[in-house]
Formats: C-alpha cells, structure tokens, sequence
C-alpha cells in the first residue's frame, strides 16, 4: 500500500489501520452492516485522509470529485505511534499459560 496514491476500499480493519500509518488517502465505500465500521471512519479521520463515496456514486462511476478531494487533505502532523500491540497481547497471554498450567 506504500505504493499507492490512494486507496480505495470499504471501511476495514487491516486496510484501513495500515491506511493510517501509511499516511495513505483513503476513499471509502461503507457497508452499514458491519458493526465496527463508524468506530473505524472515525478513526481515519481523526488520524488520516480519508474521503466517503457513496454506493451510488461509486456503482455509476462518479469517483473524480472524491479521488481529487482525499488527495488534497492535509498530511496528518505526527504519526500516530509505533505499533506494539503484537507484543503486547504476546506478554499477557504468557503470563496468563504461565499461572493457569496444571
């Protein structure tokens, strides 16, 4: 995605997150039926570039407007912090085998 000049999806977790710390514009699709979703737009755009197309805009192919408008948004001043929830979530489950072995 580092290669890209925008990227344009529906609102998920994996493209979105990476969207963000890419500093990547984002054109977004929403689904309504997917429960994390206003969490996650809410998220870009506190922290990245992201733009809404609407379904019938993006089905009829009215995608310009959108395209050049992500790409004008501001680049975000600071990231927003390395990524550690790997490592995080490996520690806890550690300590949580170590005391529930028998």
């Amino acid at each position: 995605m580092a290669s890209v000049d925008v990227i344009m999806t529906k609102p998920g977790y994996g493209t979105l997150v990476e969207a963000v710390a890419l500093h990547t514009p984002m054109v977004y699709v929403r689904r309504y039926n997917f429960a994390d979703e206003q969490p996650l737009v809410e998220y870009l755009h506190r922290y990245g570039r992201g733009v809404e197309l609407s379904l019938n805009d993006f089905t009829n192919g009215h995608w310009e407007e959108s395209l050049h408008r992500v790409r004008s948004l501001p680049v975000p001043p600071a990231p927003v912090g390395p990524a550690r929830g790997a490592g995080e979530a490996a520690t806890l489950l550690a300590r949580y085998f170590r005391t529930t072995r028998t």
